[in-house]
């Protein structure tokens, strides 16, 4: 069972992290004092991937292993966003995800099949974020965020990130993300994401966006990179309404583990999402 259950923990926490809110422009900006936005974001991923048994006494006479499987996952989101401006540079947020569906079939090639789902109502994540600086010609901005999620099993998770915002012109902007999480009992994780913003039209933005992160190793588990890539295209609506529709793609590396039975192979995975955010 062993061999499953970690697949699942492993294709859940991809899911997981592909569950994100805010458009690009926002992402980069705080909400003046006063002022709150609203937001929903439904959101689908699909993961495919590998796994095989690597143990000394499960290997073939020509060193390929005896065990392996493959893994599907299906998981849809749909979010609920609330921005708060504080005034004095100050953002207070609150995120709630329901869980549409969270589906993973696993098979292996001695007849074994495992099917998981997860549905409903998970924890909120609440965060706040800083404008530690800005320049006063508006080119440069620096923001600090933190978030924290306390999860029903008493397992917390807390986020901190530091963005840096750099306007090239009225119509071109590049933003860095650097993050780090500090997960209870672990793994803890850091990253770094690029996102170009280039206002196509004065309604019409298009952001494409890189990002790599690394799962740190823990207990008796190795650590592994992601890697990740997508765009987002935000329509301006109005003077208070976005709409954007973005898509990810995603390869995780190998996770090699010398504690459970099977080494998860790679996991490769497409997200698209759809969210609109309101602001008054």
């Amino acid at each position: 069972m062993r061999l499953s259950t970690l697949s699942f923990v492993i294709l859940s926490a991809i899911a997981v992290s592909s569950v994100h809110a805010e458009d690009a422009a926002s992402h980069f900006s705080v909400l003046d004092a006063n002022h709150f936005a609203v937001e929903a974001e439904l959101l689908g991923t699909k993961t495919n991937g590998s796994e095989v048994d690597r143990l000394p006494d499960n290997l073939l006479s020509d060193g390929r292993p005896a065990l392996s499987g493959t893994s599907r996952s299906y998981s849809s989101y749909l979010l609920a966003n609330v921005y708060v401006g504080l005034g004095s540079g100050f953002e207070l947020s609150a995120n709630l995800p329901y869980i549409m569906r969270n589906h993973t079939e696993i098979s292996y090639n001695d007849g074994r099949d495992y099917i998981y789902n997860k549905d409903g109502l998970t924890d909120v994540t609440l965060g706040l974020k800083y404008r530690a600086f800005k320049s006063k010609d508006d080119n440069d901005t620096a923001l600090i965020k933190g978030t924290f999620l306390h999860h029903s099993n008493s397992v917390g998770t807390m986020h901190v990130e530091i963005d840096y915002l750099h306007q090239f012109s009225s119509s071109l902007k590049n933003g860095i993300e650097f993050y780090y999480d500090k997960k209870q009992g672990g793994p803890d994780s850091i990253g770094a994401s690029d996102y170009l913003i280039y206002r196509v039209t004065p309604q019409v933005s298009f952001s494409p966006y890189i990002s790599i992160s690394k799962v740190l190793g823990y207990a008796n588990n190795f650590s592994y990179s992601t890697y990740a890539g997508g765009a987002q295209l935000s329509y301006q609506a109005d003077a208070s309404l976005v709409i954007t529709p973005a898509i990810t793609f995603g390869h995780m590396n190998e996770v090699n583990n010398n504690f459970y039975a099977n080494i998860i192979g790679p996991q490769h995975y497409v997200t698209g999402s759809l969210f609109v955010r309101k602001t008054f």
